[in-house]
């Protein structure tokens, strides 16, 4: 398990990726105005194909809709704190 912190660029992501196999990846967002972001990072991960494993959101924004994990095409929702 590794975490990362917040506010980590996608591409960082994608390195860490390639570097090790990791069979969840967990993104969390607090803020409707940062779900841009985890959509462009599930995309660029998706896209760089380093990850086949569960991709799984969570967090305030996600908890609230849990329909929006289909709109940043993760795999599952879960509560991540």
């Amino acid at each position: 398990m590794r975490y990362l912190g917040s506010n980590v660029p996608a591409p960082f992501i994608v390195d860490k990726l390639s570097e090790e196999i990791f069979d969840i990846l967990a993104l969390s967002c607090a803020s409707s105005f940062n779900l841009r972001y985890v959509k462009e990072t599930i995309a660029l991960v998706r896209g760089a194909d380093v990850f086949s494993g569960s991709l799984i959101v969570g967090g305030r924004v996600f908890n609230l809709d849990r329909s929006l994990k289909d709109d940043v095409k993760a795999d599952y929702h879960g509560i991540i704190f």
